[in-house]
């Protein structure tokens, strides 16, 4: 992903347009720093929590899958 915003990047700054470089940056900014939010969120909850709901969610899914699957074919 940075490669590919780098190389765009690089084209944008080639075709001289500032303001959509300003734009780009301040996008790309804003965006890891919600990211790294949300992984910090994340990390804070997962020590403490309890995965019985995500186990649930697994099993209820897998098993509507095989049904799908076996019983109504595709």
């Amino acid at each position: 992903i940075a490669a590919a915003g780098l190389l765009e990047g690089y084209k944008v700054v080639q075709a001289g347009d500032m303001v959509q470089l300003h734009d780009a940056a301040l996008t790309a900014g804003l965006s890891a720093l919600a990211g790294f939010a949300a992984i910090a969120f994340m990390m804070r909850w997962l020590r403490g929590a309890n995965f019985t709901i995500f186990v649930a969610y697994r099993l209820l899914l897998g098993a509507a899958l095989l049904y799908l699957i076996y019983f109504r074919g595709t």
